[in-house]
This record gives C-alpha cells, structure tokens and sequence, in this order.
C-alpha cells in the first residue's frame, strides 16, 4: 500500500434510504464543524490576559506565557491540519490531477 492511497478518502458511499445522505457526507460535514469549532476556540483561548503578568518560570528560564503561546502554535498546525484532511475542495484534487495527466504546465 502506497503512502499516497492510505491518507486518499474514500469517495464512494451509499446513500441512506431515510435522510438521503451518505455516511461519508455526514462524516465530512460533522468534521468541518469540528474543525470550525476548533478555529473558534483556539480565537477565544488565544486571549490570555491571565498570563500577562505571571513572572513564573518553566525549567528556570521559559516564561510561562510563551510556554502558552507555543502550546497555541502547536495546537493551530493540528487544526490546519485537520482542515487540510476534511475541509479541502475535492475540485483542486482533481485539476491537479487532470493537469499532471495531461502535461499540461509541465517545462518543455
């Protein structure tokens, strides 16, 4: 199994008789909010007044806060990494994948 085909979504999906939607619909969709969720807390946590004044020291020599802030860093890549997995457009997959099979844009 190539590295490729493992992180490739699957596109196929029956449909359900009684809502009319797809598993995979529905796992896309609950994703996008969760990832839009995860957008909205990481601007409200963002905030941290609390720790403006707070002289403490990580290992004798870290602020505290910038020990806040690199826990926020990390935790920004994680959710644009989630957004890049569930909430990127399929039709950028597929120009690209149209242009490299055509040879199209290619040096010559």
């Amino acid at each position: 199994m190539s590295v490729e085909s493992r992180w490739i979504r699957p596109r196929t999906a029956t449909l359900n008789a009684r809502t009319g939607f797809s598993s995979t619909h529905f796992r896309a969709f609950t994703m996008k909010l969760v990832v839009w969720g995860l957008v909205v807390l990481l601007i409200i946590i963002h905030q941290d007044f609390w720790l403006w004044d707070d002289p403490t020291l990580l290992a004798g020599f870290f602020p505290i806060g910038l020990a806040y802030h690199f826990g926020i860093s990390l935790a920004a890549a994680f959710t644009w990494y989630l957004a890049t997995l569930f909430c990127w457009p399929v039709e950028l997959e597929s120009s690209e994948d149209n242009t490299t099979a055509t040879g199209e844009g290619a040096a010559e």
